[in-house]
């Protein structure tokens, strides 16, 4: 796995801040005072936070690629709708000579990791077989198993994480 911050809300502390002065205050330029504020003002702020309601955390985003997780990953990790996600498509993706996960049991075990590797890499060449006679990716894709690779980002506000 490969985990990539790629994105963030770049003036998170002051955007935090007047997220939660906004219930407070009655300021038309609020938002460029807090920015005006001095660092130890902003850090008590912050710090007074921290016991307070989070809400004002949602306005916070990280964006992560996530790379070379397997697809039974990705399914437990969407599957709380917690974050946004765009996943690679195995509809569209022609996934010729995937890359999977080997369990470290099975990787330990001579016997078992042949066991294995030989259904994956029949696999493999039965997806390629399908492809090289004209079958779609979308339709190919039925025989890929569970722990092929893949790739995904997510986002989620800083209340979240």
């Amino acid at each position: 796995m490969k985990v990539k911050l790629v994105n963030y809300t770049q003036d998170a502390k002051d955007l935090l801040i007047f997220t939660k002065n906004t219930r407070l205050l009655n300021v038309e330029d609020a938002y460029q005072e807090i920015k005006d504020w001095p660092e130890d003002k902003k850090q008590a702020e912050l710090d007074y936070m921290l016991q307070t309601i989070k809400s004002s955390w949602e306005f916070v985003d990280y964006t992560f690629e996530i790379r070379d997780v397997t697809r039974a990953f990705t399914h437990q990790f969407v599957r709380t709708r917690t974050g946004s996600y765009a996943q690679q498509s195995q509809r569209t993706v022609d996934m010729e000579g995937f890359g999977y996960y080997t369990p470290p049991k099975i990787e330990d075990n001579d016997y078992a990791k042949l066991l294995y590797d030989e259904p994956m890499e029949l696999i493999n060449m039965k997806y390629q077989q399908l492809r090289e006679i004209g079958i779609s990716a979308e339709d190919a894709r039925g025989i890929l198993p569970t722990n092929i690779h893949t790739n995904i980002v997510a986002k989620f506000s800083l209340r979240t994480l």
